[in-house]
């Protein structure tokens, strides 16, 4: 059976997407994954791959989020507005707007690839996400890229905000533990395991012998953005408990026995 048998037609992509493709060799290119070829024996049957689909569109999706950034958040100053495109755009923002539109039913991929992740797995799908945006910008330019795109940002920043996720956690706890420490938190990566379109990283931050956390990510820099907010939020936590008993401890007694009994006690 062929790898791509099971793919559903180009229409039903058209559909989720939502973007009618004048030319529809485009969006065709941008579902092909680079192991796709992998799939192929002869060499000359080999297909070009969605790669430079997928860089075009990395620019046109940054260059979309900060538009939309700068048109619905007026109130924002350069820096914050940085920090949100950045989790707009990030690689595990983009497959999140892949499973929206199901776009693992369309990826065409080699056969080594397949397996419980596969066509599904995040690395995988922000690429062709990407690659499809790269795709529309070629067929129907910016304004159109941009509009289909308001869709994604409109459901997921809400979502970003909501779970800190747009926070540079490693910044944080630099600044948090040089403030009350005096050192810099340091980090490694302790595993590495699965297949390199879906590796899962675990890494860990250390500060001094105060503390440390484990982290994991689809990535290094997740993995470690993920044990800095972990570590933040376990010395945060100390130090809040710290606070409250040194608050108790600063409290005066609470003495209800009467100095002197009247008539009225007896």
């Amino acid at each position: 059976m062929s790898v791509d048998a099971e793919l559903l037609p180009l229409s039903a992509l058209e559909q989720r997407l939502g973007v009618t493709f004048k030319r529809k060799e485009l969006l065709e290119l941008a579902l092909i994954h680079l192991s796709r070829n992998e799939a192929i024996e002869k060499a000359d049957l080999a297909l070009p791959s969605n790669e430079r689909l997928e860089f075009l569109g990395d620019a046109i999706l940054g260059a979309a989020a900060a538009s939309y950034l700068y048109r619905t958040h007026p109130e924002l100053a350069e820096g914050p507005l940085t920090t949100l495109r950045s989790a707009l755009v990030r690689r595990s923002t983009a497959a999140h707007y892949a499973d929206d539109v199901e776009l693992s039913l369309f990826v065409r991929i080699g056969r080594a690839e397949e397996g419980p992740q596969g066509r599904g797995a995040s690395s995988v799908l922000s690429a062709a996400f990407e690659a499809v945006v790269g795709a529309i910008f070629l067929d129907q330019g910016f304004a159109r890229s941009a509009r289909f795109l308001e869709r994604f940002f409109r459901r997921h920043l809400p979502l970003i905000l909501a779970a800190e996720l747009h926070r540079n956690a490693k910044s944080e706890l630099q600044e948090y533990t040089q403030a009350r420490y005096r050192v810099t938190p340091t980090y490694r990566i302790l595993e590495r395991t699965g297949p390199a379109h879906d590796s899962r990283f675990v890494a860990e931050t250390v500060v001094a012998t105060v503390a440390s956390a484990r982290g994991e990510g689809p990535n290094r820099q997740q993995a470690e953005q993920d044990a800095a907010r972990r570590l933040l939020a376990d010395l945060r936590a100390v130090e809040a408990e710290n606070s409250l008993v040194r608050d108790d401890a600063r409290a005066p007694a609470d003495d209800s026995t009467p100095d002197v009994l009247n008539d009225s006690t007896l």
